[in-house]
């Protein structure tokens, strides 16, 4: 009995949207992260794969994540 498995098509189908913060990319998906507790693995994971993380401005802010090229 568990929830649906987040998949990387849909983290990469986001992220072609253009660069986003790493809070806005969870919001978009924290139901699924929610509904399935191996979603968080999985989540992070694929962040990391598929995803580079650009530094923000400011420490307090939040870092962005863009799509590497091979992903695009």
């Amino acid at each position: 009995l568990g929830g649906t498995l987040i998949t990387e098509s849909e983290i990469i189908s986001i992220l072609k949207e253009g660069p986003m913060k790493t809070k806005d990319l969870i919001s978009r998906v924290k139901s699924k992260l929610r509904a399935d507790a191996a979603n968080k693995d999985l989540f992070r994971d694929t962040v990391r794969k598929i995803a580079s993380v650009k530094p923000s401005a400011s420490q307090e802010e939040d870092k962005i994540l863009e799509l590497k090229s091979e992903y695009r």
